[in-house]
């Protein structure tokens, strides 16, 4: 998980959530659907979600408003991966205060992305 802070200014209510999902053989996985949520509590509130393109990419963006009303300045983010039957396959652990720019990588392997084979640097 990867977080990148930057000064808010007056009026700045945008938030930006991103990553890459990877299946069990650390291949992109297209085509899947991730949410994004705010955790209080007792409660949870949907921040939006996106579908992953053909990389395996995706991202999500929601506002202030979305969290506002628990939260004053920052949400508690965290993600879901859902298979095409609306299963839960994976849940993030929750980025507390989350910055304005968020990244949360899902990998299913259980093991660390050892980067593009000699293949798929071809």
């Amino acid at each position: 998980m990867k977080s990148q802070s930057s000064p808010k200014s007056a009026g700045t209510e945008t938030f930006q959530l991103s990553g890459t999902v990877r299946d069990q053989y650390q291949q992109p996985m297209p085509n899947a659907r991730v949410a994004a949520f705010d955790k209080d509590i007792r409660s949870e509130q949907t921040l939006g979600e996106a579908k992953t393109d053909s990389k395996g990419y995706y991202q999500i963006q929601y506002s202030q408003k979305q969290f506002a009303l628990t939260d004053q300045a920052a949400a508690d983010v965290f993600v879901r991966l859902y298979n095409s039957r609306g299963t839960t396959l994976y849940e993030s652990p929750i980025a507390y205060n989350a910055p304005d720019i968020l990244e949360i990588d899902i990998d299913l392997s259980g093991q660390a992305y050892p980067g593009l084979s000699e293949f798929e640097q071809v």
